[in-house]
């Protein structure tokens, strides 16, 4: 019998966090934009992430935000694969702690500033009852193995017994959860300066780092068994090919398996406890065109060009899946933005945003840009539409709508690593405590597009269904989250 082997499909992307962004970027970088989606084109302090030319058209002053938002997803999985003996799997994220602080200083035609956020990641993610991809794998050894040992059952007719060692008719674990999570830090810094009253420039450079302590994976996956329906009990298979030996070894002269052949078939719980860590560069641009009621701005965001390093814990390894050590590529893609906002009246402005994320072309530790083209298929884009009106000399109401597209194959999509495209609404406020402090709070509500993935043979492995061509995989999300923040606002 052929040893029993199972792949480890988890990868660090299980445990993002984002809410908004591309495959691993968060765009979701303020109370602001938690609360109307559009802010490309900002001319408050949390322009310092989304807009940083305009802080040249700020009054002179220090100007200060610190804002915090609480995540939470869930990623629904179900599998139509009959011998599963759970089709529902879901991992649940939290982000309690997705902070966003900024600060600027301007003083006549220049200003300068620094930004802290979770530029990637952000969340820790918890699957209790494993992963439908793997489980299916091993539901799968249900039926190998009863085809395995239907040769024992001839054997011994042919001796004149009746055996039925091939009535493998379940499995079990004794434990299959993982856990993980994935942060990465951007600290940034930059100068903006106004050539005129109306237009600006901005350069500036992110230093991104993702500390060890903050990217992990944990999974425990053990005791794994079949049951015999003909023995009326639940063997691993290394040990029912040692009781077909007892039952049998008298009747035929001798053992039928050896020891190589029991090693073989051994199955060794699977233990990982792994880390990542670290760090890249990310050089920035950005442009911004006031008018009398248009404001406009432009930013680029070069690749971020990272190595993460693996760091085995324990001798933990998910029985080889992860190397200690072992260096991968794992880049955050260029990002070029646009917004616009116009003041439709005294009262009221709309704000429209276009984000494009160069997933297809960066490098995601899939062995080389050919073999990612493999996984995603063009790159990803955000749309955004916003709208805010002053309710009240000190309260302003705002909302907003988003459309993420995302383009993975379907080889990307697994039950520990899969993008929906989605459609996210949200809305909330901006009160002004003092003429120098703004409270802002907002939520949002995620949507997602459902994934069927068929398990059809070309590419990915077979499962079939009784009645059915092929088994078949959905993924499905829900997200939600809340921002809070406060600006302070400092001089003029």
């Amino acid at each position: 019998m052929k040893r029993f082997t199972l792949s480890l499909l988890i990868l660090l992307s299980l445990t993002t966090g984002s809410f908004a962004g591309g495959i691993v970027t968060n765009s979701n970088q303020s109370a602001m934009f938690v609360r109307m989606l559009a802010r490309d084109a900002s001319t408050d302090i949390d322009a310092v992430y989304y807009n940083p030319a305009a802080l040249a058209l700020f009054k002179d002053g220090l100007y200060i935000s610190i804002s915090n938002q609480v995540i939470g997803k869930t990623n629904k999985v179900s599998n139509d694969y009959y011998l599963l003996n759970n089709n529902t799997f879901d991992g649940k994220i939290m982000a309690p702690v997705f902070p966003g602080i900024y600060g600027a200083y301007k003083k006549g035609k220049w200003a300068v500033s620094l930004g802290i956020n979770p530029i990637g990641g952000g969340g820790g993610a918890k699957y209790d009852n494993g992963f439908a991809d793997i489980e299916a794998g091993i539901a799968a050894n249900t039926s190998a193995m009863g085809k395995a040992f239907s040769g024992i059952d001839v054997l011994t007719q042919s001796q004149g017994m009746t055996t039925n060692y091939d009535s493998i008719t379940d499995y079990r674990f004794a434990s299959f959860n993982a856990e993980g999570k994935e942060v990465r830090i951007g600290v940034q810094t930059g100068v903006s300066y106004a050539l005129t009253e109306y237009f600006s420039v901005f350069a500036g450079i992110r230093y991104v780092v993702a500390p060890a302590s903050m990217n992990t994976v944990n999974m425990e996956l053990t005791g794994i068994e079949f049951y015999s329906a003909y023995k009326n009990a639940w063997y691993s298979p290394d040990k029912y090919m040692e009781q077909i030996n007892t039952d049998l070894s008298g009747a035929v002269g001798g053992d039928i398996f050896d020891q190589e052949a029991l090693d073989d078939a051994k199955i060794a719980d699977t233990y990982a406890d792994v880390s990542f860590s670290g760090s890249g560069f990310t050089p920035m641009i950005g442009l911004n065109l006031k008018l009398e009621k248009m404001n406009i701005g432009l930013k680029y965001e070069h690749l971020t060009r990272m190595k993460m390093t693996t760091t085995v814990n324990d001798e933990k390894s998910g029985n080889g899946t992860y190397i200690n050590n072992k260096e991968k590529r794992s880049d955050m893609p260029p990002l070029f933005t646009i917004g616009v906002s116009y003041d439709v009246m005294e009262k009221l402005k709309v704000t429209g945003s276009f984000r494009h994320y160069w997933d297809f072309d960066s490098n995601y530790s899939f062995e080389g840009k050919d073999e990612q083209r493999k996984f995603i298929e063009k790159n990803t884009w955000e749309v955004a539409l916003g709208a805010e009106y002053q309710l009240m000399e000190n309260l302003i109401v705002s909302a907003g709508f988003q459309r993420t597209k995302f383009s993975p194959s379907r080889y990307y999509q697994i039950s520990s690593r899969n993008i929906l495209s989605n459609n996210t609404l949200a809305f909330g406020g901006t009160y002004g405590v003092s003429e120098t402090v703004n409270i802002t709070l907002g939520v949002g509500f995620a949507m997602y597009s459902d994934y069927t993935k068929e398990y059809d043979g070309n590419g990915i492995q077979k499962y079939y269904n009784p009645g059915y061509e092929f088994a078949s995989e959905t993924y499905d999300k829900s997200a939600w989250m809340l921002g809070i923040g406060a600006d302070f606002r400092l001089g003029n």
